[in-house]
């Protein structure tokens, strides 16, 4: 397993990250020197064999178990996720008791975030300055700048990964600019420039 300064270091050194979010960005994923993909799609009975074909390529794979159909919101799900990969694949929830639970299992966990107003940004920062501390976050959408900046300031040493609603090249710097580490996005398109 990545040490937290190493994961850090890697998504610095890396910051596209590989959205998986159907066949055409797993074939993406597999093929491009992109180093880290975040597994967005699937199933429950076909996750062996994707994360192992990711894994035989020597992707960083984190495994998003809210979006996995066939998983559920039980703290079971991180066991079942570190059990069956040995602690190789990291996981991405929204959900803090999962996060909670991943860290007491020392299993790498990416805490995604949806900022759609004050309270959630709040609840946010209070959860992980005090509640608990993920190897990263991730905040959605990535264009609210202000919010990665504030979580930069609070954060300092913290991984950000900012995703969703990226269309455009110069909104990659843009996003870079105000504090987060890398990107997350399933466009092939910004993925290859």
């Amino acid at each position: 397993m990545i040490s937290s300064k190493k994961l850090k270091d890697k998504f610095e050194d890396n910051p596209m990250v590989v959205a998986v979010t159907n066949e055409n960005t797993l074939e993406f994923a597999l093929k491009s020197s992109n180093e880290i993909v975040f597994l967005l799609s699937g199933t429950i009975s076909d996750l062996r064999e994707t994360v192992g074909k990711l894994l035989e390529k020597n992707k960083l794979v984190f495994v998003h178990i809210d979006m996995i159909s066939g998983m559920s919101s039980s703290p079971a799900v991180v066991e079942f996720v570190g059990d069956i990969f040995e602690k190789q694949v990291g996981i991405i929830t929204t959900k803090p008791a999962l996060v909670k639970k991943a860290i007491s299992e020392n299993i790498r966990v990416i805490h995604r975030a949806f900022m759609v107003d004050s309270k959630s940004k709040n609840i946010f920062l209070e959860n992980i300055t005090q509640n608990f501390t993920p190897d990263a976050v991730e905040i959605m959408p990535a264009m609210v700048h202000d919010v990665i900046r504030e979580v930069r300031e609070k954060l300092p040493k913290m991984t950000i990964i900012a995703g969703g609603l990226v269309r455009h090249k110069k909104e990659i710097y843009e996003i870079i600019n105000s504090g987060a580490d890398a990107i997350s996005t399933s466009s092939i398109k910004l993925l290859k420039d």
